[in-house]
């Protein structure tokens, strides 16, 4: 649920649109050519490019937007010099969903403080139209996930199409089912070589813990230091041997980095509900509260709080042969902290990204006890 002050600036936005010329520009965004008064341009941001729903916390991000100069198929992010679009350029204006399209400004521009500044446009007007992501031309498709580095942006567009091929024979909720299995096979070589990896690893910890417990009780300064090497050195491994399978976790990194920022943006989705989801695209609130929380809003969402419970059930079935009980121990506690981290992180984001981790730790679980060895 938005607040009151919220209420109020989408309210104010409402009746400043109302109270302009009807020619101004069109109500609902359909791609149509209109007029905008470039007076009046950040009104028109806030009312049809930003993100209605206002997100807190770590979300908050979906309410900002980007604005770009368009030059062909180049992006230049505008900022808070004042640059001037050359003949043939075009002004872009990026929400979570829209874009705001301006193919001759006819102004300076520069983007300070969330607001886009024209400085020299006094009473001009510009021809403008307005577009879902999902609908913008192959030649101005670098404005989606265009905040990201290209490799991690190629990969969005890739995971973005197999979503948006699932749900062609599925809904929105169980597309986002079949894509949590599919991106985890995928990526069960990695888990399964990282889950072996972390055994080993764990089996030379359990075999060390006491070499290195008599070194540090019995020994100092240089002499416990070359104690300490060779102590590793008859194990076979170098002091950073636990590195590895920290670097083995980043191997699935840009799949969940790219699904993370295709749930979230994807508009296709905004309106489509699932279970009790009402709106995917929104977190799942089931209620409502008179006052805002930071980092948390004004709502109780449920998803948050199942996935932060299934995270837990995991790390309370985390198990290891090889790791001695005080590494089991150290490594249930980081799970239980990890899940504490997660459920402030996602707590506020919207449902179908919260779905698609819920999912994620559910297979993870499964492949741990079932199928890894």
């Amino acid at each position: 649920m938005q607040t009151f002050s919220t209420k109020l600036r989408i309210a104010f936005v409402a009746l400043a649109l109302f109270i302009l010329p009807q020619t101004a520009y069109a109500e609902e965004a359909g791609g149509e050519e209109f007029i905008v008064p470039l007076a009046r341009l950040n009104v028109l941001i806030d009312a049809q490019i930003r993100d209605p729903y206002i997100f807190a916390g770590l979300a908050g991000f979906y309410n900002e937007i980007d604005v770009f100069v368009i030059n062909g198929s180049e992006l230049t992010r505008v900022g808070t010099e004042p640059v001037l679009p050359k003949a043939g350029e075009m002004l872009a204006i990026t929400g979570r969903h829209r874009v705001l399209l301006i193919p001759e400004l006819g102004s300076t521009v520069a983007f300070l403080d969330g607001e886009v500044s024209l400085p020299d446009a006094k009473s001009k007007v510009a021809k403008a139209h307005i577009v879902h992501k999902s609908e913008l031309p192959p030649e101005l498709r670098g404005l989606k996930y265009a905040y990201l580095l290209e490799p991690f942006r190629l990969l969005c567009l890739a995971i973005e199409a197999l979503l948006l091929g699932i749900n062609g024979v599925f809904g929105w909720g169980l597309s986002i089912v079949v894509l949590s299995i599919v991106l985890k096979l995928i990526t069960l070589p990695a888990n399964i070589w990282l889950t072996r990896v972390q055994e080993r690893v764990a089996g030379v910890q359990a075999r060390l813990e006491p070499v290195l417990a008599e070194i540090k009780a019995n020994y100092k300064g240089e002499e416990a230091h070359h104690k300490f090497i060779a102590a590793h050195k008859q194990q076979g491994v170098t002091p950073f041997y636990t590195l590895k399978p920290l670097l083995l976790v980043l191997l699935p990194l840009p799949i969940l980095i790219s699904v993370f920022n295709v749930l979230g943006e994807v508009d296709q989705m905004a309106g489509h509900g699932f279970l009790w989801i009402s709106d995917l695209a929104l977190p799942d609130s089931v209620l409502d509260f008179d006052f805002f929380l930071p980092f948390f809003g004004d709502s109780l969402n449920l998803l948050p709080i199942l996935m932060t419970l299934l995270t837990l059930v995991g790390a309370r079935l985390h198990n290891s042969k090889a790791a001695s009980a005080s590494a089991l121990r150290k490594q249930r506690r980081n799970l239980y902290l990890m899940a504490a981290f997660f459920f402030v992180l996602f707590y506020p984001f919207p449902a179908a990204m919260v779905l698609y981790w819920t999912l994620a730790n559910l297979w993870h679980i499964v492949l741990t006890r079932v199928l890894l060895p």
